[in-house]
């Protein structure tokens, strides 16, 4: 097991049961700003980091578009939390994807690093069992989201 995954680990079980998060919320803190400054993401105002791979040139989606997506989010452990290659609308998705698929055009490839406020917040997401899928105060990592398809604009 990694060392990574067994502090990950180890937090959930010495702090799951109380839902006291303020070691993973500072531990998520300090990989944002480790993320940022290695993969030399850019940030804009609401607090979304970025980094533009390649930007396409095709359509760029609203608020109510459906688009055509691929990516495959991790926490800061580097457990994969997300992997989707869907179609659905722009806002279904949590407000930091939103926030990035409205800049980008169709056939863009971003990476972005999301702070929990614009993911999955303070309460984070659980299974139908009550266990936790994404950690409140989870920062999400995607290192590639790719816009293939803007359905309808």
């Amino acid at each position: 097991m990694k060392l990574k995954n067994f502090f990950f680990l180890s937090i959930l079980f010495l702090f799951g049961c109380k839902e006291n998060f303020e070691v993973w919320k500072n531990y998520n803190e300090d990989y944002l700003t480790t993320q940022t400054s290695e993969y030399k993401l850019n940030t804009f105002d609401e607090g979304l980091r970025y980094k533009i791979i390649f930007q396409g040139k095709g359509a760029t989606p609203k608020q109510n578009s459906i688009v055509k997506i691929n990516y495959s989010a991790t926490l800061c452990d580097g457990t994969t939390c997300t992997s989707l290659d869907t179609v659905d609308y722009v806002y279904n998705y949590p407000i930091g994807v939103q926030n990035a698929l409205l800049r980008m055009n169709r056939e863009s490839i971003w990476q972005l690093c999301i702070p929990y406020e614009l993911a999955y917040g303070v309460t984070g997401t659980k299974n139908t069992y009550g266990n936790y899928i994404i950690p409140p105060y989870s920062t999400i990592f995607i290192k590639r989201l790719e816009l293939k398809e803007v359905v309808n604009n």
